[in-house]
C-alpha cells in the first residue's frame, strides 16, 4: 500500500515451492479502493536455478534520510 500511494507503481513478485517446481512471477497493482489485484503479467518458467522462496520489488517514494526508520521498520515487519 504504501508503495501504491507514494508512487503508484506496479510491485512485482517472485516465488517458487521447491527446486523442482517451477517459478512463479507476478506483477500486479493494488486497487485501493476495492482492495483487489490488478493483475499485468502473471507467468511461470522453469526453474533452472533450482532457487526456492519469495521475493517482492516495490519502489517506495520519499526522503529516505527522513523516513529511514519508519521503512526499516515497516519491512522487518512485512518479512
Amino acid at each position: 500500500i504504501w508503495s501504491k500511494m507514494s508512487t503508484g507503481l506496479p510491485m512485482a513478485i517472485r516465488s517458487s515451492e521447491g527446486s523442482t517446481r517451477p517459478v512463479t512471477e507476478v506483477e500486479l497493482s493494488l486497487d485501493l479502493h476495492t482492495n483487489s489485484p490488478n493483475i499485468f503479467k502473471h507467468t511461470k518458467v522453469d526453474n533452472e536455478s533450482k532457487w526456492r522462496g519469495s521475493q517482492i520489488r516495490v519502489t517506495i517514494g520519499g526522503e529516505f534520510s527522513k523516513f529511514k526508520r519508519y521503512t526499516v521498520n515497516y519491512l522487518r515487519e512485512m518479512a
